[in-house]
């Protein structure tokens, strides 16, 4: 008779749980923008934007990543929200009370 509570049931019982959960896939390139390196340069309508910090949030629409950039000398916000799967993953970039929203593939990154 086998311990319930031996470390290879309990690891075969937590592989069987996580086997069975749904997960979300999704390919690399459409996740680009939740998983920037930091820091980082990135190009959005021909402007050079520098990522220097990430903050990760959660909503009841799902998960949110906002980076703090510099943006010509001056403090801007990129915000990533949950996919639209009608839409698109957008980014809304923020300064001086200034929004820009830009569709996902419209982000060039530089590593």
């Amino acid at each position: 008779m086998s311990d319930p509570f031996s470390r290879r049931t309990i690891l075969s019982r937590m592989l069987g749980d996580w086997w069975k959960v749904d997960r979300i896939r999704i390919s690399p390139y459409e996740g680009q923008l939740l998983r920037l390196p930091l820091p980082c340069l990135i190009q959005i309508e021909g402007e050079n934007i520098q990522v220097i910090r990430r903050r990760v949030g959660y909503t009841e629409e799902g998960a949110f990543v906002d980076y703090d950039c510099q943006l010509q000398g001056n403090q801007a916000i990129l915000s990533v929200d949950p996919v639209s799967f009608s839409l698109g993953r957008t980014a809304r970039l923020t300064q001086d009370g200034k929004t820009l929203e830009v569709p996902e593939d419209e982000v060039i990154v530089f590593g």
